[in-house]
């Protein structure tokens, strides 16, 4: 159940940004062999002035955010990064304009929504 963000200062039309979702989570699926797990994608567009990436990046230059349960190998990681960066090809991101931020969290840390209804039956 990872939670992905992707932010950029490229401004994509609806359609598009439907299209970029789609592709974040089946990159984030079969990166993590996880299939079919619940969606959570977040895309943010940052307006002009309120994203700033390293010196020499394109007004495409994109930072993807995961954040997942903690305990996968550098392998498994390694390709998530590589089938993130294959899918965001497609949309004008190549490679060298992508910065991929992992984070790991332990599963105590994640309120789940079967286990919050659980937890607050009755209140």
């Amino acid at each position: 159940m990872p939670i992905i963000r992707i932010e950029s200062g490229h401004l994509y039309s609806q359609a598009e940004q439907a299209q970029l979702t789609q592709a974040l989570y089946e990159a984030v699926s079969e990166g993590l062999s996880i299939p079919n797990h619940p969606r959570h994608v977040i895309h943010h567009h940052v307006p002009d002035g309120g994203f700033a990436g390293p010196a020499g990046a394109a007004s495409n230059y994109a930072v993807v955010t995961v954040v997942m349960f903690a305990g996968r190998s550098a392998e498994v990681k390694q390709s998530l990064c590589v089938h993130i960066a294959k899918r965001l090809k497609s949309f004008g991101i190549p490679a060298d304009q992508l910065f991929i931020s992992l984070v790991e969290q332990p599963k105590e840390n994640w309120g789940m929504p079967s286990e919050l209804a659980k937890l607050t039956q009755g209140s």
